[in-house]
This record gives C-alpha cells, sequence and structure tokens, in this order.
C-alpha cells in the first residue's frame, strides 16, 4: 500500500479520463491502482482507480473524491497486472473485506456489484448499437439506440435508488455502534 499526495483538481468518479488529459498536456504517467476506501467497522473497500506520477516520479490523486472520504490523502495499491482499456468505461467490481456480518453490509456489497455488473452490460448492449463514449457527454448514438437503451437507463436509476438505501442502512447501523 502506497500513502499519496491528493490534489483535487478534476471531477469525481472520471479519474481514468482525467489522468489521461492531465498526461496529455502535463506529461508524467497514468497509473491503475487499486484506491482503499473504509467504512470503520464495517467493511474495507478496493476500487479501480488511476492517479498521476509526474514527470519528477511524484504520485498524486488528482480526482476530487467521494464527499465522505475527509482525509487529505489517498491509499493505494498500484496495479500493474492488466491493461485496461478506457475508451470505454470499465466498470470493474469493487472488492471488499467485511469488518462486520450483518445484513445491511451485505445488501450494500451486493447492490454495488449488480450496479457493476448492470453497468457492463449496459455498456456491451451501446457498443453493439453503435453508440459513442465520450467522458466530457457520455454515451451517445441515435435515436433508436437511445430507445434501445431505455429500459437500461430505468434499471440503473433502480439500482442507484437501491444503493442509497444501501448506504442508508449501513449508515443507521454506524449510529448505533457510536
Amino acid at each position: 500500500m502506497v500513502k499519496v499526495k491528493y490534489d483535487p483538481m478534476l471531477p469525481n468518479s472520471m479519474c481514468y479520463w482525467n489522468v489521461n488529459k492531465l498526461v496529455k498536456s502535463e506529461g508524467g504517467k497514468l497509473l491503475f491502482c487499486w484506491q482503499i476506501l473504509q467504512w470503520p467497522g464495517l467493511y474495507v473497500e478496493a476500487h479501480h482507480h488511476a492517479i498521476w506520477q509526474s514527470s519528477q516520479g511524484k504520485l498524486i490523486d488528482i480526482t476530487t473524491k467521494d464527499p465522505s472520504d475527509h482525509r487529505l490523502f489517498s491509499v493505494v495499491i498500484l496495479d500493474t497486472s492488466n491493461a485496461i482499456d478506457i475508451t470505454w468505461p470499465p466498470n470493474i467490481e469493487n472488492r471488499y473485506v467485511k469488518l462486520k456480518e450483518c445484513p445491511e453490509v451485505d445488501e450494500y456489497i451486493a447492490a454495488n456489484h449488480e450496479q457493476i455488473r448492470h453497468r457492463q452490460r449496459m455498456t456491451e448492449t451501446a457498443k453493439r448499437l453503435g453508440c459513442q463514449f465520450d467522458p466530457e457527454r457520455g454515451i451517445s448514438g441515435k435515436k433508436s439506440s437511445e430507445k434501445a437503451l431505455k429500459g437500461e437507463i430505468e434499471e440503473e436509476r433502480r439500482l442507484q435508488i437501491r444503493m442509497g438505501d444501501a448506504i442508508k442502512a449501513c449508515a443507521a447501523i454506524d449510529r448505533k455502534t457510536v
């Protein structure tokens, strides 16, 4: 594990493209890693991530964090195991270590995995329909593609609600244990 400097320059949830953009303008390298996050007492999460290595060799996390992470640094495990195609969202499943055995944590993890698998299927459907992906604008295509993806988009909304409910349930446990 490596503790890296956190210098939020670019938007949340766009780490691969944020770093790629900075590499093109400033040089350096894009490094894939697993960002380590923790909900104390509930779980540890490894979220696939990208950080910037400056031309001087400094490691910097340039992507704005989730508002719940108040640390002034990021903890990562560098991952050189495989190259990732970032011409489309890679949708890599998070990895978890449960610190508490309870149905709320199980539901959060299950909801997260289902959402990622759904995004993988939705991405493959969009590619098959001839859609394009642009990190600044998202997925775009012909009107017929939009109609074909309508059900997928509705399912994504349902899964976002499920994730929100799972987070609230975990927060309720967290409040009980404080």
